[in-house]
């Protein structure tokens, strides 16, 4: 039984009984109500004891969950850093993330690592970029190719892929067709933001010029300010 509920309605019980003494006259019916409550709390004591054993006993049942649920988010709080996500904690602590590599930078930071996930099927590794926006399209795409793609939310991005060579030059437009705003990013075969572009010259069309690192596959990440079609080019 919890000994402080009951040391609780022990001083509950004898400063009514202290009012009821020191009233004038002891007030007709006083004594008959702390008289009362007196009985009631007695009553539910036997009821607050088999409640509080029966939490006692869930708690320690669920003691080892809970303790592999805390270290699952204490670990996931150290790989991401003070970045992560309210929803990537939660994938994480349902045991469905794959275990992050890198750190998420966010949008707009370029040269920071970001987060990966395992392609369903065993495909090829998906990298967010560091937005955590929904990936409906991963295609590929090589040098000298056109392409074209339509966002069609907000929080919707494509991820068109390509093989570099190390010490290459390669240059990514992807231009708006019509009230598209896209955003574009380049993500290195390790998962680092190392390019990405908005609005270039003062249009909405979107450019990136850089020389590859290292060689591996490539990802271009498409976003989008205001959903719509966009073309994507890869020139060398």
């Amino acid at each position: 039984m919890n000994k402080r509920l009951i040391f609780t309605c022990s001083i509950a019980l004898l400063a009514l009984a202290a009012l009821a003494c020191g009233l004038p006259g002891g007030l007709p019916g006083a004594e008959q109500t702390v008289g009362a409550a007196a009985t009631g709390v007695s009553e539910q004591l036997p009821t607050l004891e088999a409640q509080f054993t029966q939490f006692a006993s869930e708690l320690t049942r669920n003691a080892p969950a809970l303790d592999a649920t805390a270290t699952v988010v204490e670990a996931t709080l150290q790989a991401l850093g003070s970045e992560v996500g309210q929803g990537e904690l939660l994938t994480a602590v349902a045991g469905t993330l794959a275990p992050p590599t890198t750190v998420s930078g966010g949008e707009g930071d370029a040269g920071l690592p970001t987060p990966t996930l395992s392609a369903p099927g065993g495909g090829p590794t998906i990298f967010d970029g560091g937005d955590g926006y929904d990936t409906t399209l991963v295609n590929t795409i090589s040098i000298g190719q056109t392409a074209s793609g339509e966002i069609t939310a907000t929080f919707e991005a494509h991820n068109w892929l390509f093989e570099g060579v190390g010490g290459q030059v390669v240059t990514i437009r992807v231009e708006s067709q019509g009230e598209a705003d896209p955003f574009v990013k380049l993500i290195n075969p390790d998962g680092a933001v190392i390019a990405q572009n908005d609005d270039y010259g003062g249009t909405f069309n979107a450019l990136i010029t850089v020389t590859l690192p290292l060689s591996g596959t490539y990802t271009i990440r498409v976003t989008a300010w205001s959903p719509g079609a966009y073309t994507i080019s890869l020139e060398q």
